[in-house]
């Protein structure tokens, strides 16, 4: 897949995963809450994954715009 077709199907999942990843923190402070910390640890680790894919997908759109 060529980055024009990625950054376009990140186009579509951007505000999802953005939301997931919010949410995986909410779990996060949950779990830490009630002393759940391997959950926690868990829970932040998916929330990082969803937060580098973001980033990647964000410097991929600005290289693109960067070229026009």
């Amino acid at each position: 897949m060529n980055e024009e077709n990625e950054i376009y199907e990140k186009e579509e999942y951007y505000w999802e995963d953005r939301k997931e990843a919010i949410s995986w923190l909410q779990d996060a402070l949950d779990y830490v809450r009630d002393e759940d910390y391997d959950r926690a640890l868990m829970a932040i680790e998916k929330a990082l994954r969803i937060v580098e894919d973001l980033a990647e997908y964000l410097r991929i759109k600005r290289k693109k715009e960067a070229k026009k």
